[in-house]
């Protein structure tokens, strides 16, 4: 029985492309029993996260045209 999960969780890997890194976010994981104010911090964290991660993102991509318009 297993074998056949496993066989069919292979299979449908294949159907369906992987999401781009562009549409992805944080996920913060969240205990159970938190309290709305810790559940506000969480949100917090992970909007300021993602707020750091795509300005990253586009400094890379600036220093990589940089680089590609100087060559």
């Amino acid at each position: 029985m297993f074998g056949a999960i496993a066989a069919y969780a292979a299979w449908r890997m294949t159907r369906r492309a992987g999401v781009a890194v562009e549409e992805t976010a944080v996920h913060m994981p969240v205990a159970p029993g938190i309290t709305p104010v810790g559940a506000d911090l969480a949100l917090e964290y992970a909007e300021e996260r993602t707020a750091v991660l795509e300005a990253v993102r586009e400094a890379q991509a600036e220093a990589a045209a940089e680089a590609q318009a100087e060559a």
